[in-house]
């Protein structure tokens, strides 16, 4: 059965103009939603409606959606890995980082600021339609930057599942230092972000000072908006949790008893999912990262601390 989904919006003149695709044809298998799509006629659309008549289009089967789940996290935490096994249950269509849904929320987004809570809510309803049509759950993976517009975000989806995914500080910056993402190469939300103490950073290069603050920006994103509904998990227990995790977004006690295998050895990034192994960093240079950046890594890793100290107190008074 065919069924369109919206993919991009793109301005063109003084029209913005929403890009659909048949969502049949879509192969999830990739870690990225965009490499899906990039694999699908190139990157074109199988139709193009205009904004507004997107919008006053009627859509059936609304009446037993199930509640969307969603993946806010630090980056370079194994996110996409999460997105890949949850995939692999065969229970849940995932969207690793959907740009069209991301860019809704920004400050210099196309969608005009009137617009842009029905535009997110009409966007992942029809995907939602088409999940349950197959009888899975949606899940979103926003970008680790998203994580900055998770108030405008519960605000249009109150009933979203969220799920918190963090890490130690050293493997994240690490990373970001050595493959910098855009936003890591341009500041963007640099009156956003977390202060260091400039003595920690003077001596660090300029990509390290950044991925530092998004990452304790991250933290503290988290703390504020976790509550008795989400779900926190460290990377370093998702092997250990992925059935708790499937059971959170299903929020069925017979989910939680499927045999559920967490897959590590797969690249999650490099073409579709389980056709490379994944190759870490070599240690040295993991090592040399760490010696060179000590006291930045140390503070860092005093901040991870306290963050999780914070949040089993929060636990324990949830509980």
């Amino acid at each position: 059965m065919t069924f369109l989904v919206p993919f991009k919006f793109v301005q063109a003149g003084p029209f913005i103009l929403v890009h659909l695709i048949y969502a049949h044809k879509l192969d999830l298998s990739y870690g990225f939603f965009r490499d899906t799509i990039d694999a699908l006629n190139n990157g074109q659309p199988d139709k193009i409606i205009e904004l507004h008549d997107w919008l006053a289009m009627p859509q059936d089967n609304t009446n037993q959606l199930t509640p969307i789940g969603s993946i806010f996290h630090v980056s370079r935490c194994g996110s996409t890995l999460l997105c890949q096994n949850l995939k692999a249950s065969n229970q849940f269509v995932v969207l690793g980082e959907p740009g069209f849904l991301g860019a809704i929320y920004k400050e210099d987004s196309i969608i005009p600021e009137r617009l842009r809570s029905v535009v997110a809510q009409k966007s992942l309803m029809i995907w939602n339609i088409w999940a349950c049509q197959q009888n899975k759950q949606l899940i979103i993976k926003f970008t680790s930057g998203t994580i900055l517009y998770l108030q405008d975000i519960k605000q249009d989806f109150p009933e979203l599942r969220l799920l918190f995914l963090y890490r130690e500080p050293s493997a994240v910056v690490e990373s970001l230092t050595r493959k910098p993402t855009s936003y890591i190469k341009k500041p963007i939300w640099r009156d956003k972000l977390a202060v260091i103490p400039e003595i920690l950073t003077e001596q660090h290069h300029e990509h390290t000072t950044e991925a530092s603050r998004i990452y304790l920006s991250s933290l503290a994103t988290i703390q504020v908006h976790y509550n008795p509904q989400s779900y926190l998990c460290d990377y370093r227990y998702l092997a250990n949790r992925f059935s708790d995790i499937i059971g959170f977004f299903k929020q069925s006690a017979l989910q939680k008893e499927l045999d559920c295998q967490w897959q590590q050895k797969w690249s999650s990034k490099k073409g579709q999912w389980q056709s490379q192994k994944y190759q870490p960093v070599e240690g040295a240079i993991y090592n040399d990262f760490i010696n060179n950046n000590d006291q930045l890594i140390n503070y860092l890793l005093e901040k991870y601390q306290a963050f999780n100290d914070a949040m089993l107190i929060t636990k324990a008074e949830i509980n």
